[in-house]
């Protein structure tokens, strides 16, 4: 659902990444709201020389996020 966005973390928290589509056979679910949002983005030249205002953004949010 666009506007949620989850992830996952393994028990021993070596492995986690993006949940965008799974079943929970066993685990534990947590949910937190979070209000603030720390971004790094990289500092290279070609992340710099990248023209970001070309993308659609917001398509893309709602694409990956599944609505």
């Amino acid at each position: 659902m666009a506007g949620y966005h989850a992830h996952f973390l393994d028990a021993d928290h070596a492995r986690g990444g993006h949940a965008l589509d799974y079943r929970l056979l066993r685990g534990t679910v947590e949910i937190g709201v979070c209000s603030d949002l720390h971004l790094s983005l990289p500092r290279t030249p070609q992340f710099e020389a990248a023209h970001l205002s070309d993308v659609d953004a917001d398509g893309q949010i709602r694409q990956t996020e599944g609505q």
